[in-house]
């Protein structure tokens, strides 16, 4: 994914993250953590703005105690790897986590 990345069309970031989206529910543990760190070199790569729906799906998610889990990893590989870009783009995580709780 990292070599050809730049080079996907909107046609094909389109399909991956609705695959991604909807493999998100699935109960092996091994796919769940592959899951998270797929979307999280998605953003890493193209950051927020190519999926921006992206933090309210994961936020929705947390109302599932099955998902619960899995969405906290995502969201804590995302800021361990992504950190400075969200700084940059002055994304308030922590605000989605406030209208959450």
């Amino acid at each position: 994914m990292e070599r050809s990345f730049a080079n996907l069309s909107d046609e094909n970031l389109d399909f991956f993250k609705k695959k991604i989206l909807e493999i998100y529910y699935d109960s092996n543990n091994i796919i769940k953590r592959t899951i998270s760190n797929l979307i999280n070199t998605f953003i890493r790569l193209g950051g927020i703005d190519l999926w921006p729906e992206l933090l309210e799906f994961l936020i929705n998610n947390l109302n599932f105690e099955a998902n619960y889990e899995t969405v906290m990893e995502t969201i804590q590989i995302i800021i361990e790897d992504s950190g400075a870009y969200i700084e940059d783009k002055n994304i308030n995580v922590k605000l989605f986590f406030i209208n959450f709780f």
